[in-house]
């Protein structure tokens, strides 16, 4: 999204984050992203190796299996590569046009009909209809049903959540997948060399002077410099975070920002951040204690809501008398 970009510099402590953003540095050598996303998503091996000699059939497994076949949290990926989330509610579609001709054998109750229903119920009373529900579908529904919290249960116990995010929210805008210009401006960081990509905490001193001395080869200033939550005691805690942010700043400018993020809400099976800014003249004024976290998690969720994207410059106040048990 930062149209002036000259270096981007990636960390992580994580493996997996350095393997994907290794192999997809080099996937953006794509010349365009109709081309990226075929590599992404379609591909064989040997057209990977016609855009970088340097992806091996490990890579290619790696990436088979991690994020064609991802598991786990996939809302994001599903929604760039088919447009849409919530497979259970096509499947509900179908299965409630069932549910008139057997309802009171479950008790006229629709969230006992969608727990109990069987295939042999659907099968029978679905014939004569043109959108039938099919085995493959009604395998992944029954499947999904017997698994405890799953994301189909969760529907069916609240309704009022099952929403296929696509229709909802705007997953497209600042996305690379979805816009020209923005992968056209990764394409040329990639074939340039002007992407690197470092394993390593942030919590060692040793290793933030490593990210310093990448930082200096660039012979750029930080720009933007995205920490994502790793303020929460569960990452890297506030102390440890407030000693890299202040090592970190003295490679940026007042107008540079450090950007923050805090995942806000839950709806069955997936999340929603809130993303705030500062400059790092603003962080200058940072009170000499941990807040942010505090701060952060004691704004209702309807507030956290709407300071999302609030970018805080020069003296502004961080209106820490929200905070609970301040002192």
């Amino acid at each position: 999204m930062y149209r002036t970009i000259e270096h981007l510099v990636i960390f992580d402590i994580s493996p997996i984050i350095i393997k994907f953003n290794t192999i997809n540095s080099l996937l953006l050598k794509a010349k365009d992203k109709e081309l990226y996303k075929h590599l992404r998503w379609n591909s064989a091996v040997s057209e990977w190796q016609k855009i970088d000699s340097n992806l091996t059939k490990e890579d290619f497994k790696w990436w088979t299996d991690n994020i064609r076949s991802m598991k786990g949290y996939d809302v994001p990926e599903r929604l760039n590569k088919y447009g849409t989330w919530n497979g259970y509610i096509k499947i509900r579609e179908k299965l409630m046009n069932i549910y008139p001709k057997v309802a009171m054998n479950y008790n006229n109750r629709i969230n006992t009909f969608l727990t109990y229903i069987t295939w042999e119920d659907v099968e029978k009373n679905q014939q004569g209809f043109a959108d039938k529900l099919s085995k493959q579908d009604w395998d992944y529904f029954e499947q999904e049903r017997k698994l405890p919290n799953s994301c189909v249960q969760k529907f069916i116990d609240n309704p009022e959540t099952a929403v296929d995010w696509a229709d909802i929210i705007d997953y497209k805008s600042g996305n690379y997948l979805f816009d020209d210009k923005s992968y056209s401006i990764l394409h040329k960081l990639a074939i340039n060399n002007k992407i690197t990509i470092l394993k390593l905490n942030l919590s060692d001193t040793e290793e933030l002077k490593l990210l310093a001395n990448k930082l200096e080869k660039t012979k750029n200033k930080i720009a933007i410099l995205d920490l994502d939550n790793l303020y929460l005691y569960e990452y890297m805690g506030e102390i440890k975070f407030k000693k890299a942010v202040d090592f970190l700043t003295k490679y940026g400018v007042n107008d540079s920002v450090l950007i923050l993020m805090n995942n806000y809400k839950d709806f069955p099976c997936t999340q929603f951040s809130i993303y705030v800014g500062f400059t790092f003249e603003n962080i200058k004024s940072w009170p000499n204690q941990p807040f942010f976290d505090n701060f952060i998690n004691s704004l209702p969720a309807d507030i956290q809501a709407l300071i999302d994207g609030r970018l805080y410059e020069g003296q502004d106040k961080v209106p820490l008398y929200l905070i609970k048990c301040w002192k």
